[in-house]
């Protein structure tokens, strides 16, 4: 759940987002510790007051600042790459929510259950500023869950960072997505494409259940 003052990411509920942040926190040691490391190097020729003019023409410098850029973005590629079709997978889910966004709202409905649907627009005057809704989604923990959604006027962005999911609402387009939830619980997001005036009045609010408690599959 996001908090005031948070200055990391939210507390990871999916394994997608586990893997994320995983990614996000090595790449930022290894570049702390690569940006430290010449850091110290150039205050160490600096302390030296040697002559910089040999440094004008060095090939071997050169080749160095080259090469160290190509590999690390190699090695941020392959990972990046193995997330990027880890959260393309469908992943044979089990159970099926579509998202429809509207300005400034959204609709939801579940095939499964017989078509059930309902609007949730953001409550006024909460404790959770900006993020309680009028109608939570309830949705099991532990199980595939495919996310589609669409949108009825302009592009909207179906988003909740602790799920690691972010899915363009595009008018006219179906977009899919599947995720699973490792706890019950709640959990929030928000519009993450700017739609209009109330952009920001489009919380989501999903309350992850045991999914023996709703009938998910009739």
């Amino acid at each position: 759940m996001p908090t005031m003052f948070k200055t990391g990411f939210q507390e990871s509920n999916s394994s997608y987002m586990q893997h994320m942040t995983m990614l996000h926190d090595h790449m930022m040691l290894i570049i702390t510790l690569l940006l430290t490391t010449v850091l110290f190097w150039i205050l160490s020729q600096i302390s030296k007051k040697k002559n910089w003019s040999e440094y004008l023409e060095e090939n071997d410098v050169e080749l160095f600042w080259t090469a160290m850029p190509s590999l690390f973005l190699t090695f941020l590629l392959t990972p990046s790459i193995v997330i990027l079709y880890m959260i393309e997978d469908l992943n044979n889910p089990a159970f099926t929510l579509k998202a429809t966004s509207n300005q400034w709202y959204w609709t939801y409905s579940y095939p499964e259950l017989k078509d059930l649907s309902y609007d949730s627009f953001m409550k006024q005057s909460t404790k959770l500023r900006l993020l309680e809704v009028t109608n939570n989604i309830i949705a099991p923990s532990n199980m595939w869950i495919r996310v589609i959604t669409t949108s009825n006027d302009v592009i909207h962005s179906w988003a909740i960072p602790s799920l690691g999911l972010k899915v363009d609402s595009i008018p006219g387009r179906l977009n899919t997505t599947t995720f699973k939830a490792k706890r019950s619980g709640f959990v929030a997001g928000q519009c993450s494409e700017i739609c209009g005036m109330n952009h920001s009045f489009m919380p989501i609010m999903m309350h992850l259940v045991n999914p023996h408690s709703i009938p998910f599959n009739t």
